[in-house]
């Protein structure tokens, strides 16, 4: 690289103190889709569904809501 540039310093524990927890990308991801799906009002698929806004296959979300314990309140038409 660039001379003088310098590698970013390892976290120290105060650091991942002070940043507070942080999730699981599992956790992340099931938090994501669950917001998806309430501003889609729970649609999975179509033009205003929750994988449209994810940018993801619908089939592909279906599958990962029911990896991840996410139940389908609306079936999208």
């Amino acid at each position: 690289g660039p001379a003088g540039a310098e590698a970013p310093a390892p976290a120290t524990q105060a650091d991942v103190v002070a940043s507070g927890p942080i999730k699981t990308l599992r956790e992340q991801e099931r938090d994501h889709i669950l917001a998806a799906l309430r501003h889609t009002g729970g649609r999975v698929s179509g033009q205003q569904g929750a994988a449209t806004l994810l940018d993801i296959n619908p089939k592909t979300l279906e599958a990962r809501m029911k990896k991840l314990g996410i139940r389908r309140t609306v079936v999208a038409e």
